[in-house]
């Protein structure tokens, strides 16, 4: 199965053109996006554990999609703030807020997202050991970004622990991780960023400037060599676009929303680019009874 969504949905800036001029009283975006994509990234449990009360609220607004998932960031405290251990209380926030997403089958993956500074060797492979245990009950996918990582080891390591490995198409800079196509676990992950070179690092670009994923080269064609070992190993495969661009979200859209999107009401008002985009192809490349599934 391929699932396909954007990360996140609260962006004052996509009124108009993700969601409509002028939402209707009681508009929900989440639920709204729950129309055409069947998973979405939330960014917000990077900052913060979340209460279990609003991840209850967000199974609620997606009751209409029963197999819409969510994949939920952990929050930093495990990833980025590595001086001292966490402790057992903050292990416990983190599930109180997932549990209610597990419970109720609607976690997709738990994205654990360490930073470029966290390089291969014993003491990080010892953290990310401990930290993948504390949460081993949920569908768990690692996104490393220092190309120490990117060794065969390393990907039966996370095999081994049923671990999923996310990758990343986004700018090579010195040491980072260049765009793979590595599977392990039961869970596929691929982060759309695009590889705008020119304004990845540069001062004042804006969003939609640096996240262009008109940048994306033909990494992910049905008909390239990487994506065709890697679709036959991987049972669940997602794909998130870049972060936050309304131009992102557009793009990835099924033709079918023309006729169903309030926002798309004609052909006009989409890029034409959504015939080179990934989601025309995995549509294309998803059995019939699977795409209704969601």
């Amino acid at each position: 199965m391929i699932r396909f969504g954007p990360a996140g949905w609260s962006y004052p800036d996509w009124q108009g053109v993700v969601y409509p001029d002028r939402p209707p009283k009681g508009f929900d975006p989440l639920a709204y996006l729950a129309r055409y994509f069947d998973t979405i990234e939330v960014n917000s449990t990077f900052y913060r554990p979340p209460r279990p009360e609003v991840t209850r609220r967000w199974v609620r607004r997606v009751a209409e999609r029963p197999d819409f998932r969510f994949t939920a960031k952990l929050w930093q405290r495990f990833t980025h703030q590595r001086e001292e251990a966490p402790t057992a209380e903050e292990v416990d926030a983190v599930r109180a807020g997932l549990d209610p997403l597990a419970e109720r089958q609607r976690l997709g993956a738990v994205l654990i997202q360490f930073p470029w500074s966290f390089k291969a060797n014993q003491e990080s492979l010892e953290w990310l050991d401990d930290v993948a245990s504390a949460f081993s009950d949920y569908p768990l996918v690692v996104e490393v970004r220092h190309a120490s990582w990117n060794r065969p080891k390393f990907y039966q390591w996370l095999g081994e622990r049923g671990l999923g490995f996310v990758n990343i198409d986004q700018p090579v800079f010195s040491r980072s991780l260049a765009p793979t196509a590595e599977a392990s676990g039961r869970v596929g992950y691929v982060r759309l960023h695009g590889r705008n070179y020119e304004d990845w690092f540069r001062e004042g670009a804006g969003r939609d400037a640096r996240y262009d994923t008109s940048t994306i080269v033909r990494s992910w064609n049905p008909g390239s060599r990487g994506y065709a070992s890697w679709r036959r190993v991987v049972p669940w495969r997602m794909f998130m676009s870049s972060p936050t661009t309304t131009t992102g979200v557009r793009r990835w859209r099924t033709p079918s929303c023309w006729q169903r999107c309030p926002v798309a009401g004609s052909r006009k008002r989409l890029s034409p680019s959504w015939r080179r985009s990934p989601r025309r192809w995995l549509a294309w490349r998803t059995p019939t009874r699977a795409r209704k599934r969601g």
